[in-house]
């Protein structure tokens, strides 16, 4: 739990980049064909994204897949992740879960992250985290 503090406490520190006018995790890389070869659309992360993405990881170390995917189907987080709505009740935990479900999305849908942070979403999270650390 401590590592995931401190990974907590290092997107926070994050939270004026993840704010800022322009705020990226990289870019979308189009489908390219080489000869007879197609390379899939890829989304290649810039130095903020690949921080976040690793933090995001040890955000969710202790946390099984079960406990996430579970959670994730939750009203609370439904509606979060439809519309940004984060209640302030949202307890630690939540922060963690929230979290891991926006880093779990860039495994099965490449650029995921990058539409939570343009959506407002990271940007939510993160300050709630923030608040509950102070």
């Amino acid at each position: 739990m401590t590592d995931a503090i401190d990974a907590l406490r290092s997107l926070v520190a994050m939270l004026p980049d993840l704010e800022a006018d322009g705020a990226s995790f990289g870019e979308m890389i189009p489908m390219r064909r080489a000869g007879k070869n197609w390379a899939l659309p890829r989304f290649d992360f810039n130095k903020t994204g690949e921080r976040f993405h690793s933090l995001g990881h040890v955000v969710g170390n202790g946390l099984s897949a079960d406990d996430w995917k579970a959670w994730e189907r939750e009203a609370d987080c439904a509606a979060f992740l439809v519309n940004g709505s984060l209640p302030a009740s949202v307890s630690l935990v939540d922060v963690r879960h929230l979290l891991v479900s926006i880093v779990q999305r860039e495994r099965f849908c490449e650029g995921a992250m990058q539409s939570a942070l343009d959506a407002g979403l990271v940007g939510s999270v993160v300050r709630r985290a923030a608040a509950l650390l102070s």
